[in-house]
């Protein structure tokens, strides 16, 4: 088979699509390009018009800026979800202020961006009486979100948050390598990265995404720590597990789920009282937490994990999956 032929049908990569997109690609490396595209491929085709849908809505929003008064609630209400210990009280006030920074510019991208935020949190957390019914309200807030603004970087990681929680990882690979793309140093984005391996069966190439996401945004270590002391121990690291769990729970005190999590690690190092004594806290944080409940919401792809998990639970005698 002639070269020519062989490269006309090989995929090409998101980054390549987007680089032909913008005129960057020239030459042999081109031409191989467009004979993929002329063999038919639809993922291929997919991806190069989703990025000169791209590229055009860039060069429209060049000179767009949402009115301060927006960016001022869509920055408060951020700040409030971004605070280590979240609740009921907090979704709400954030709900608030970026509804209203979307009456001052309805088409503010990140304000949807971030409303679909809020709404994962309620779906993960239970705070409101419908909070099943989050999950879809964050899926259309981040639709309208990449309606005004398809290179907007947040809205790619809350439309990625949404295909994880819908158990679709391989859409939320996706849209996590489209904001990362837009955005390299996105901290947040590195973390859904490192997230998405984890919950794929890849825990230790997730660690190092979860590292530089801590590096880029300190102030949200916090919030990271719990998934990489999950990376961890699914990756069988135990000790480093509950090293990384005891820093999460000292700087988030009501955290339930990092809790279950330490026990299962400490159940797996022999730990048998400490882990008992951890659980003890966990429901008193919150009485009617429920393992199997909680851990069905979350996107594994392997059984295995989920075992793994619940192993530790159970050899500390925590778990009769409730």
């Amino acid at each position: 088979m002639a070269k020519k032929d062989r490269d006309s049908k090989k995929h090409f990569a998101t980054e390549e699509w987007a680089d032909l997109a913008n005129s960057q690609v020239t030459g042999d490396r081109e031409l191989a390009m467009r004979l993929h595209l002329n063999t038919g491929c639809k993922e291929c085709a997919d991806l190069f018009a989703l990025w000169r849908r791209v590229g055009e809505a860039a060069q429209r929003e060049a000179g767009y800026q949402p009115p301060d008064s927006a960016v001022r609630h869509v920055r408060r209400a951020f700040a409030i979800l971004a605070e280590p210990e979240k609740s009921r009280q907090t979704f709400e006030q954030s709900i608030t202020y970026f509804t209203k920074a979307l009456e001052y510019d309805p088409n503010y991208s990140q304000a949807y961006a971030c409303l679909g935020f809020a709404h994962i949190f309620d779906y993960q957390n239970r705070w409101t009486d419908d909070p099943d019914n989050s999950l879809p309200l964050a899926k259309q807030y981040a639709r309208q979100a990449l309606e005004k603004d398809p290179n907007e970087s947040l809205a790619r990681c809350t439309s990625a948050m949404v295909a994880s929680f819908e158990k679709d990882l391989d859409r939320a690979k996706s849209e996590i390598d489209l904001a990362l793309s837009l955005n390299p140093s996105l901290a947040l984005a590195h973390s859904l990265r490192g997230s998405n391996r984890t919950y794929s069966g890849q825990p230790l190439e997730a660690i190092p995404e979860i590292e530089l996401a801590m590096r880029l945004d300190p102030a949200s270590s916090p919030q990271f720590l719990h998934f990489l002391g999950m990376a961890y121990l699914l990756a069988g690291k135990y000790e480093t597990a509950a090293a990384v769990l005891r820093q999460r729970i000292v700087l988030v005190p009501r955290t339930d789920f990092s809790r279950a999590i330490l026990a299962s690690a400490l159940g797996r190092l022999g730990e048998f009282e400490e882990a008992r004594r951890v659980w003890g806290e966990l429901k008193e944080i919150n009485p009617n937490y429920a393992f199997a409940e909680h851990v069905g919401r979350l996107p594994f792809r392997r059984e295995e994990d989920v075992e793994r998990i619940a192993g530790g639970l159970r050899e500390a005698r925590l778990l009769n999956f409730q």
